[in-house]
């Protein structure tokens, strides 16, 4: 059963600026947006545009092909990658227990982010034994600047 997304749940989605207003930057973002109703009220933070937002939609493209790919869930996946990267903090409960919960990527500056990136890329590859080619293409792959070869 698939599941049905909260509408109080944030998502990121990039918007671009046009004379009659603000439009989807790319097909994610437009697929994302059409989940929810016409005339809803939705809550938006502006933020800098992220210096590297190409590797970034990269990322992205590649989370939701896996995911697609899979049966998982997108947010599940990028949640399970940040842990498994190492990309993550503890939070302390009120009764003291602790949690450990993913950072956002937002928080990375552009070089830590290309390292989150690759070990993400080895993850993916490992556990679900998926070759670079078949997750994205091997031009694609290859211009995302990956450190690590096939045989690694």
């Amino acid at each position: 059963m698939a599941r049905r997304r909260s509408e109080t749940e944030r998502t990121t989605v990039w918007l671009v600026r046009q004379p009659h207003g603000l439009v989807a930057a790319s097909a994610l973002d437009l697929e994302v947006i059409e989940r929810y109703r016409i005339g809803a009220r939705l809550t938006c933070y502006i933020e800098p545009q992220r210096r590297d937002e190409v590797l970034y939609r990269r990322y992205r493209a590649i989370v939701s092909k896996v995911a697609k790919a899979f049966g998982i869930d997108h947010d599940s996946l990028h949640w399970r990658l940040r842990l498994k990267c190492g990309l993550h903090r503890e939070l302390r409960e009120l009764d003291g227990a602790v949690s450990i919960i993913p950072r956002s990527t937002t928080e990375l500056q552009d070089d830590e982010f290309r390292a989150y990136f690759d070990r993400a890329m080895v993850v993916l590859i490992d556990e679900l034994g998926v070759p670079p080619e078949e997750i994205y293409g091997p031009d694609t792959w290859h211009q995302a600047g990956i450190k690590h070869t096939l045989e690694d």
